[in-house]
């Protein structure tokens, strides 16, 4: 393998791509070393550019009959205020601060992706502009594709062992099933949205070691997840209507 770029740690670090790394997304996916950067052929990358928007809402609130009232210490403080008129100082240093910054991702990409740029294609690298994995990797965005698991497993061989680290706590399985308008899930109980009595009707529910009381309407999710993952775990479930 390549030598590891000269940032401040002794591993390699190995980035990968999901979905989307695009704009900052991108500038995280660089942290990875020159040679370990990959994404999915589906990929969404690059985006290097910066920018900002808004709306001017002044001929709106004068239509409607609303005082603008502005106080402010600093006279730089309420700069780009959607309900002031524009004013030519303002667009200026934000177009100031938007063109710095568009230097500072540039660097930092130069920085972080070596001599992999396609320098040819520095002009479109460096515009905004997105690509799929494939032209990303044609560019020097990153250095190959592959899924989460088989970039592991080319990195480190066939018998390694995946675990994967998700943010937040993890709800136990069959819990986890239940999202969306079933209510917001955790470990101590299932809430749900009261019905014609005033209070939907629960069901107490235990999955071996785990348990909680969930609504009667999410009943027909769980018995469904538990259908589906009766063939791979030796289950059984006691429930009691209240």
């Amino acid at each position: 393998p390549p030598p590891p770029a000269p940032h401040s740690h002794t591993l390699l670090a190995l980035c990968k791509a999901e979905d989307v790394a695009a704009s900052g997304g991108f500038w995280l996916l660089t942290a990875g070393d020159v040679g370990r950067v990959y994404a999915d052929p589906a990929s969404l990358v690059g985006s290097i550019g910066v920018v900002t928007g808004g709306f001017g809402m002044v001929g709106l609130i004068e239509k409607l009959g609303v005082e603008r009232r502005l106080l402010h210490a600093g006279k730089s403080k309420a700069r780009s205020d959607p309900f002031s008129p524009v004013k030519e100082e303002d667009q200026a240093k934000t177009k100031e601060i938007l063109s710095d910054m568009h230097v500072l991702f540039e660097s930092h990409v130069r920085a972080s992706r070596g001599g992999k740029l396609a320098e040819e294609r520095a002009e479109d690298i460096f515009s905004g502009d997105v690509w799929l994995g494939k032209e990303a990797k044609d560019l020097g965005l990153i250095d190959d594709l592959g899924t989460m698991r088989s970039v592991i497993r080319k990195e480190y061989g066939e018998e390694v062992e995946i675990k994967e680290v998700k943010a937040g706590p993890e709800v136990p399985w069959p819990f986890s099933t239940l999202t969306g308008s079933m209510g917001v899930v955790s470990t101590m109980g299932i809430g749900g949205f009261g019905s014609a009595g005033g209070r939907e009707q629960q069901i107490d529910l235990r999955v071996g070691e785990v348990s909680a009381s969930i609504p009667a309407s999410a009943a027909g999710a769980v018995a469904e997840a538990l259908e589906e993952r009766a063939a791979e775990h030796a289950l059984m479930a006691r429930y009691r209507v209240w």
